[in-house]
């Protein structure tokens, strides 16, 4: 399992949303961690330990378009 990313919890301030991906098996897995532990696993993994913010624009929702 290797470290993907860690996003703050909606209702819980000290704890992240902390998503692993095993490439072997093609799945991922998401954990709720404090927000040290999501700190040491992206350490570990050298990744920057950059936490999406929680005011940021939702990813999976397309974008508005606008009228022609």
């Amino acid at each position: 399992m290797v470290y993907v990313t860690a996003m703050p919890h909606p209702t819980v301030r000290h704890m992240r949303k902390t998503t692993f991906v095993c490439y072997t098996c093609h799945q991922t897995r998401s954990y709720m961690l404090s927000s040290l532990m999501a700190d040491a696993y992206a350490a570990v993994s050298g990744r920057d330990a950059k936490v999406i913010a929680e005011n940021a624009p939702d990813q999976s929702l397309p974008l508005p378009m606008k009228p022609a």
